[in-house]
């Protein structure tokens, strides 16, 4: 059998601006372009695919997803049987359509994130229309992912009953962090990898020995989704005055964080590709990385895998995790020792935790080799590479050989 013929069917489409489109682009990127298909249902419209992607076939359409559900306010009975309504009718038809585009690739595999209620309704029905193994990816628990669609909360029990199934119908999934893996391989007992989008590394600039640079600049890439948490530090660098064991700090904001710029304090470097923002933040002391408390969120925070750990490994910056003791970052850095974890919101703890931190000098600098050893061994685009061979049921030596254009797609075979 020949290398197989993916037809990846998502709500993202592989490209730039977020982690699971430069995710999905990262691994579209590994395959010959007439090997893999796109069929996208993207809730924010017709967005393009990378430019380095120019020659897949792709094909966009609106899904159930995208159309206003009954607010909140409204009777339970009535959200759930507008649900029904699309599960039963909306997307059956869905299915036809997607399968059609199927067969027009030729196709021999699907790959379907598990990431929207339409996602989770279709895997397995489509798995079957088009007799075509299934492999699916797992970014956040799928709780947490439904009510964020604003399902209602008795079909989405029955959706988690669906998204159980089509893990188990599975030959494959890939996971956001070891942790997921491990649950999901225990629940669904499917072969399952743990695939993590690491961030490229570009050649760094090493600090000059023996220096102190000051002020002590801590960088923050990325969405600030853990508001409360990053304003708790806020609170702490203010009765502190903004000075840290005898230094002053300054926090760099990477991204979109216009709004919080502070003379002197917190400057906000605005939005560049993933290789910029790791060779710029490469130049700063340390790395911020907020994680929420809330009890609501503790499946995300017990399973999911914040991409920015990804982009400070490969920057070697030590991290100051801010965030629970269960949190998947926490047992990561267990693992990799280039991060220290503050567990609490109290602005006196945190800067005492943060005190101590920036002091210790000895273990800042055996923080960025435990980060190479991170990033060496989780967080590569070599590992990253492996894994999805894995996922695919490819060699990755002959993946590799595809990538660098050494060997013809029709001289890899696939495992078993």
């Amino acid at each position: 059998m020949t290398l197989p013929r993916v037809l990846l069917v998502s709500d993202v489409v592989p490209g730039r601006g977020n982690v699971g489109r430069e995710y999905l682009r990262a691994a579209c990127r590994l395959l010959p372009r007439d090997h893999v298909s796109v069929f996208d249902f993207d809730p924010g419209g017709r967005e393009a695919l990378a430019p380095e992607l120019a020659g897949i076939e792709i094909r966009h359409e609106s899904s159930p997803d995208t159309r206003p559900r009954p607010p909140r306010s409204a009777w339970a009975w009535r959200r759930h049987l507008e649900e029904r309504r699309r599960d039963q009718q909306e997307v059956p038809a869905l299915v036809e359509r997607i399968a059609s585009f199927g067969r027009e690739q030729r196709v021999d595999r699907l790959w379907v994130p598990l990431h929207s209620p339409t996602s989770v309704r279709i895997a397995v029905p489509l798995s079957k229309k088009l007799q075509i193994p299934l492999m699916t990816t797992t970014w956040d628990p799928p709780g947490y992912k439904l009510a964020a669609f604003g399902v209602g909360r008795r079909m989405r029990r029955h959706l988690l009953k669906r998204f159980d199934a089509a893990n188990r119908h599975a030959v494959a999934c890939s996971a956001a962090s070891e942790p997921m893996r491990d649950l999901y391989q225990r629940l669904y007992g499917t072969p399952t990898v743990t695939m993590i989008l690491g961030a490229p590394r570009p050649k760094l600039s090493s600090p000059p020995a023996g220096q102190a640079p000051s002020p002590f600049r801590i960088a923050f890439a990325g969405s600030l989704y853990a508001r409360q948490e990053f304003n708790a530090l806020l609170d702490a660098l203010e009765r502190q005055r903004w000075t840290v064991a005898g230094r002053p700090v300054e926090l760099e904001l990477f991204g979109n964080h216009e709004a919080l710029e502070r003379p002197g304090k917190i400057h906000s470097r605005g939005w560049c590709d993933p290789e910029q923002t790791v060779r710029r933040i490469s130049a700063c002391d340390a790395a911020y990385l907020p994680y929420w408390f809330e009890r609501r969120r503790r499946e995300v925070v017990e399973v999911s895998f914040p991409g920015k750990l990804a982009m400070y490994a490969a920057a070697r910056l030590p991290v100051f995790y801010h965030g629970p003791a269960y949190g998947s970052p926490v047992k990561f850095l267990e693992r990799f020792p280039f991060g220290k974890v503050c567990a609490t919101l109290r602005p006196d703890a945190i800067a005492a935790k943060l005190s101590a931190f920036v002091s210790d000098g000895g273990w800042l600098t055996a923080a960025r080799a435990a980060s190479d050893r991170a990033y060496e061994a989780e967080l590569s685009a070599a590992v990253f590479r492996e894994r999805f061979a894995r996922l695919l049921g490819v060699d990755s030596e002959a993946l590799l050989a595809l990538e660098s254009g050494e060997i013809e797609p029709e001289s890899l075979r696939v495992r078993g």
